[in-house]
């Protein structure tokens, strides 16, 4: 199911980033944020609500503790919000802007660079594994 232009009354999709086994994402404005904030939205594609209501359980526990952890630790995308519409659950965090990995791993790294990515990696898979979190 593609998302509505206007997400919750309040995220304009700009753009699909991306589909995958279990998500969407999108691009949007945050239209209450004020400054034209980007959020990315994840459209949840496992279940429907209406048809799964233990499922809308675990999604909004998993969510509020995906919240409360990414206002933890400053290397995890802020996750500004969860929201239920139309059925389908979705989670907005905030849009980091960068140079998608696949654009930087154009030529051979050296052993350096690489250790320092896996190093800025593993602080945040550290932090999730001790919350006993599943990524």
């Amino acid at each position: 199911m593609p998302a509505p232009t206007l997400l919750n009354n309040r995220y304009r999709i700009l753009k699909a980033l991306g589909e995958g086994s279990f998500n969407r994402t999108y691009l949007a404005e945050d239209t209450h944020a004020g400054n034209g904030a980007r959020r990315v939205i994840k459209q949840l594609k496992a279940s429907n609500v209406k048809t799964d209501p233990p499922s809308q359980d675990r999604f909004l526990r998993e969510a509020a503790t995906l919240k409360a952890m990414s206002e933890s630790h400053g290397q995890l995308s802020h996750l500004s919000d969860y929201f239920v519409n139309q059925g389908w659950f979705y989670i907005a965090q905030s849009w980091i802007d960068g140079t998608p990995l696949s654009e930087l791993v154009t030529a051979p790294w050296t052993e350096a660079k690489v250790t320092q990515l896996l190093i800025s990696l593993m602080q945040p898979l550290s932090y999730l594994h001790h919350q006993q979190i599943i990524h």
